[in-house]
């Protein structure tokens, strides 16, 4: 068995009512603990500083990488906003105005929830999947948004951290 060991180095950041606990190791570890959720990676290349690293990376690299297949959730509103879209499209095509009032009408009345496959199974209820899916689940614009906590940590102290980070290289 092979044992390696690694220094870290932890920075507290405090604002307010919110915190974030960050540890990162000279060998590309990072682990945050926060207000905003709890998230770990680790880097097998970085270059020859982690912390300049993490200083050039953009956001939406972290986030895929924080996040994990976390990063991005079912985002029912925006959802209803691209089938109306298509139910006007497809009124814009032909489809008979009754045919498209019962279906704007069907997904009006949808029963709300944050969870896709039960979304998935609610529509497929619906005129909507019939008609404009026609009944083919993968023709369902469902739409994904950041992971709200991920993406409030991301914008509220990840460039608190960043910013120290960046004082800290130029003191060196």
């Amino acid at each position: 068995m092979k044992i390696e060991k690694s220094l870290v180095e932890r920075y507290y950041l405090k604002e307010d009512w919110t915190y974030a606990d960050i540890h990162i190791s000279e060998d590309g570890a990072l682990s945050i603990r926060s207000d905003y959720g709890d998230y770990t990676y680790k880097w097998g290349s970085f270059g020859d500083s982690f912390k300049k690293f993490l200083i050039s990376i953009n956001n939406d690299y972290l986030i895929n990488k924080l996040g994990g297949v976390n990063s991005y959730i079912f985002d029912y509103d925006l959802t209803i906003k691209e089938i109306k879209k298509e139910i006007i499209k497809g009124r814009r095509e032909g489809l008979d105005n009754e045919v498209v009032r019962e279906i704007w009408n069907e997904i009006e009345e949808l029963e709300y929830t944050s969870i896709k496959d039960i979304f998935y199974k609610i529509i497929m209820d619906t005129q909507y999947f019939d008609i404009i899916c026609d009944n083919d689940p993968y023709n369902i614009p469902c739409q994904e948004s950041i992971n709200p906590q991920l993406s409030s940590f991301i914008k509220e102290l990840w460039p608190n951290f960043i910013a120290y980070l960046k004082e800290e290289i130029k003191s060196l």
